[in-house]
């Protein structure tokens, strides 16, 4: 996720992570937000998360924030969100 993003400051936390404003790398006028997710935390609640989040991927709706990608490394769940 940082090869294609640059991350800023923290715009929120709970129980599972953060969330952090950030700007794409190729397009710097391109801004996000990434809630950013300890895998430890989901634990087996892993494969359920995921399905609801590429639901939610899948929903084009004025009301409902958009997921642009995701991304997983060995320890985080990155959701890049509008």
């Amino acid at each position: 996720v940082r090869n294609f993003y640059r991350f800023g400051d923290v715009l929120g936390a709970g129980k599972y992570g953060v969330v952090k404003s950030a700007t794409s790398i190729m397009n710097p006028n391109f801004k996000v937000a990434i809630k950013v997710i300890a895998l430890e935390k989901l634990k087996s609640q892993f494969h359920s998360v995921l399905q609801e989040i590429l639901a939610l991927k899948k929903i084009d709706h004025p009301n409902v924030v958009k997921i642009f990608e995701i991304f997983k490394d060995h320890k985080k769940l990155y959701i890049v969100l509008e």
